[in-house]
């Protein structure tokens, strides 16, 4: 009973060792993989169409890809921001769903440790957009008014699970507002 509950815990540390191995790795070819070709197409070889840049947040060691897609799927290897979100620095609402648990992409996990005034952080590879942490609140997981549109000013809004459950039924808010971008060099 000792080495199969052993075997089950090393297998469970290894699969997610192995897994984040790789999110770095994907991580670390987006940052290195061309703007645009001649074309002004992206290039296909290794990159995820999807894969729009990379959210950082320094106090809770974040620093993982964002896909812009509708496709919840992604969910499972990267935080998702709805395709329908304005990319930085537009006005609106640039909104962002992760998981909150102990999987190799569950990065929301420790949002408790967020105060308002902390800095989160987008690059899309040529800016980063910084944005300062202006509210964080619990809601019911059915309501969507927190994904409504900031026409008047350029907001994230970040959403994950309260607690590391599969069916949670409320969802942690952390709202942001743009206060730099900062070309990359």
């Amino acid at each position: 009973m000792i080495v199969v509950g052993l075997g089950i815990v090393a297998y469970d540390v290894g699969t997610k060792y192995f897994d984040r191995r790789s999110q770095q790795q994907e991580l670390q070819d987006f940052m290195n993989a061309p703007l645009l070709n001649d074309d002004g197409e992206l290039p296909t070889e290794g990159v995820d169409v999807n894969v729009w840049g990379t959210i950082q947040i320094d106090k809770l060691g974040v620093n993982h890809l964002i896909a812009k897609t509708n496709d919840w799927n992604y969910l499972s290897r990267y935080v998702v921001a709805w395709e329908s979100s304005p990319n930085p620095p537009a006005k609106g609402n640039f909104a962002i769903a992760g998981h909150n648990g102990n999987c190799a992409s569950c990065v929301f996990r420790d949002f408790d440790k967020l105060e308002i005034g902390d800095e989160v952080k987008l690059n899309d590879k040529t800016s980063t957009f910084v944005y300062e942490i202006t509210d964080i609140f619990t809601v019911d997981a059915t309501d969507v008014s927190v994904l409504n549109d900031t026409p008047d000013e350029a907001t994230i809004t970040l959403v994950t699970c309260k607690e590391q459950m599969t069916n949670d039924p409320n969802r942690v808010i952390v709202k942001g507002r743009l206060v730099n971008t900062i070309p990359n060099t």
